[in-house]
């Protein structure tokens, strides 16, 4: 049996054609999922349906393929986390409905625009894989250091937090309820005239619990579960994201996924998001109405749906208003001249739904698209591949899915917004430099303290 991970003298390997045959399904599951449960139930959000074309699906299911022959089978380096969203979950689902969307409605020829635009920047993107990822040498600290400053930063953030916002701690019983919670803890922090709160409530989900979570599990020290778990709760009780209250799930599948043998991650997340349509179908044969309606909802909508409805809705609206350049990232706009008096995603929301709907949108469409129309996605996408060989450079001592499972949150804003906003308020790079200066172990993982420093400290 072959076991290399590239194509080579016409021959591939089992693993690939796994991969192959994964990705395949995939786009199918996708398509029946969509035309069946998605296009009759959210239409009104401008998902329409219609009889594709037989050039209009075989070149897109080509495109959509297409990576999966040259991308790494084996999970060799962290950033492939990362990947795997774009791949999967933006530029995939994107190629289809780009052609199916009504609002608005693309021409035919700028969806292959689109769907060529998104191909380009998916192969760039894994231009960086061909690259050999080098170890970046740095000062490493020690590991009592480490994780004295560790704990202090994140105790001092989370006793802001409870100081600021713990009197008003709330769990939202419906959506509704969520968006009451946000206001509430947005009208808090503002009041402090100071956004060090909503950094920390950031900071706190993207990068303290998850590398905590990461250090417990990788260790086996289980219990680490049960901090980590709260953690999240009270960050979702005090400012009722959605997704704080879902990284007790994101984590834990992260782990298992991660568990599983280097060359079949790739196929596990094909088949397993294949999966996650497919349920579809069985939540609306054994569900009552309304708990189907909160799957879709949940699944096949917000997260399969959106994300990419957003790169034709973006598209559509800078062909007919001024592009930002990128003035949008905060530093950049002291340097240039914002158009725009609401931020770009409710500048866009309110353009379609002429309402206070933000549409956050992935890096294609956030930084891309709104900065430099259709040729900014293949531009930004190669920002994206130098991003994602740093990571893979600062970490290159480390066990990658060990990293992975680190960044697994980081990945919940990576396919939502700007890639700045991921660097910064995501903690992408903040996580960077933890790994660039983190005490490292023969296995590849974060030293911990020695015993004896640990008493120490417990005595004082």
């Amino acid at each position: 049996m072959l076991t290399d991970d590239w194509l080579r003298s016409g021959s591939i390997s089992y693993a690939r054609l796994l991969l192959v045959l994964a990705v395949a399904c995939y786009i199918a599951m996708f398509n029946l999922t969509y035309r069946d449960l998605v296009a009759p139930t959210f239409e009104f959000w401008g998902l329409g349906y219609h009889q594709l074309s037989f050039f209009q699906f075989s070149t897109s299911a080509m495109f959509c393929i297409i990576p999966a022959f040259w991308m790494p089978v084996r999970f060799s380096r962290p950033s492939l986390l990362f990947f795997y969203v774009q791949y999967f979950l933006i530029f995939i689902p994107a190629s289809f409905i780009v052609y199916y969307s009504v609002r608005p409605e693309v021409t035919s020829h700028d969806a292959l625009m689109l769907v060529v635009a998104m191909f380009a920047g998916m192969s760039v993107i894994q231009v960086a894989y061909l690259v050999p990822a080098r170890q970046i040498r740095a000062i490493r600290v020690t590991p009592e250091f480490f994780w004295v400053v560790f704990a202090a930063a994140a105790g001092l953030m989370l006793t802001y937090l409870a100081v600021t916002l713990g009197g008003a701690f709330r769990l939202a019983k419906d959506f509704q309820d969520v968006y009451v919670v946000r206001t509430a803890m947005a009208e808090a922090l503002t009041a402090t005239g100071s956004r060090f709160g909503f950094y920390a409530q950031s900071l706190i989900s993207t990068v303290a619990l998850p590398f905590l979570f990461a250090v417990g599990m990788y260790l086996r020290r289980w219990w680490v579960a049960l901090p980590v778990a709260a953690g999240y709760l009270f960050l979702f009780g005090i400012g009722g994201a959605k997704a704080a209250a879902l990284g007790i799930v994101y984590l834990p599948a992260s782990f298992v996924l991660l568990s599983r043998k280097p060359h079949r991650i790739a196929f596990y997340v094909a088949a397993g998001l294949s999966v996650l349509l497919l349920a579809g179908y069985l939540t609306k044969a054994l569900l009552a109405p309304s708990a189907n309606i909160g799957y879709l909802a949940l699944v096949h909508f917000r997260f399969f749906t959106v994300p990419p409805l957003t790169i034709p809705q973006y598209f559509d609206f800078f062909q007919s208003h001024p592009m930002t350049h990128l003035s949008h990232v905060t530093g950049l706009n002291m340097l240039m001249d914002y158009p725009y008096d609401l931020d770009v995603p409710y500048t866009v929301g309110s353009y379609f739904y002429t309402d206070k709907v933000g549409l956050n949108s992935g890096f294609w469409a956030a930084d891309g698209i709104a900065g430099f129309g259709i040729l900014g996605v293949p531009l930004v996408s190669v920002f994206c591949a130098i991003v994602f060989w740093l990571l893979d450079s600062v970490s290159a001592e480390l066990d990658p899915t060990f990293v992975a499972l680190v960044l697994t949150y980081c990945t919940v804003f990576f396919g939502n917004v700007s890639l700045f906003t991921t660097l910064i308020t995501g903690g992408l790079a903040m996580l960077m430099v933890i790994m660039a200066v983190a005490p490292r172990d023969e296995r590849g993982l974060i030293r911990l303290p020695s015993l004896s420093y640990v008493r120490k400290v417990a005595v004082r």
